[in-house]
């Protein structure tokens, strides 16, 4: 069974890492399975949640954050997209600030004319103060074709309300992994430029 904590490593926190070690970052989940594989199959104890079947406490609460961040999304309103986003999150791969990652929504949207997403299939999973959405998120524009990726947004419970720590898809994810992968068979000393330094140093 895929644990919750896989979704954690699907987050660009773990490659962008690489390039902002010096910046403070909030704490994973525990991860031990492929994120990947979490992210394509449903999760046996995945529950889908609605106002009308409340069987975590916080379903009326998450339903109606989730369908104001659509809607927020789709209007490109500033004000609403900065009540649904944490201080600092993950946004399809790159960390940001919330008003970097609003901005970015906003640009998006306004490169598209007649920009509509829509959501359905949405399944929640819970653990401790985090909330996993995951969807099927349809985008089009007046230029642009609809399509389909399974998407996915981490809520977390920051001074009493839920917030979105990560946003992205299953797409995206997979190339980030495939990136880290990369970086893992290249993250070698020799490939350090300190490293090469000091090894001309030591012939010299």
């Amino acid at each position: 069974m895929a644990s919750y904590g896989t979704w954690a490593s699907v987050s660009a926190l773990t490659l962008c890492a690489c390039n902002e070690r010096a910046q403070p970052q909030a704490a994973p989940l525990d991860s031990s399975t492929s994120a990947l594989s979490a992210l394509e199959k449903p999760p046996t104890t995945a529950t889908s949640l609605s106002p009308s079947t409340p069987k975590d406490p916080q379903a009326s609460e998450l339903n109606k954050a989730f369908a104001q961040w659509n809607d927020a999304t789709n209007r490109a309103d500033a004000s609403l997209l900065e009540r649904f986003y944490a201080p600092r999150l993950s946004l399809y791969g790159r960390i940001a600030q919330r008003a970097e990652a609003v901005k970015r929504k906003l640009e998006y949207v306004a490169a598209h004319p007649g920009f509509e997403q829509t959501t359905s299939g949405v399944m929640w999973e819970t653990q401790d103060e985090t909330r996993l959405a995951r969807f099927h998120k349809t985008s089009k524009s007046t230029k642009d074709a609809p399509t389909t990726v399974d998407a996915y947004l981490l809520w977390r419970k920051l001074d009493g309300q839920f917030l979105i720590q990560d946003e992205g898809d299953v797409p995206t994810a997979r190339k980030l992994e495939a990136k880290l992968d990369v970086l893992r068979t290249n993250w070698t000393p020799q490939a350090l430029p300190v490293s090469g330094m000091r090894q001309r140093r030591a012939r010299r």
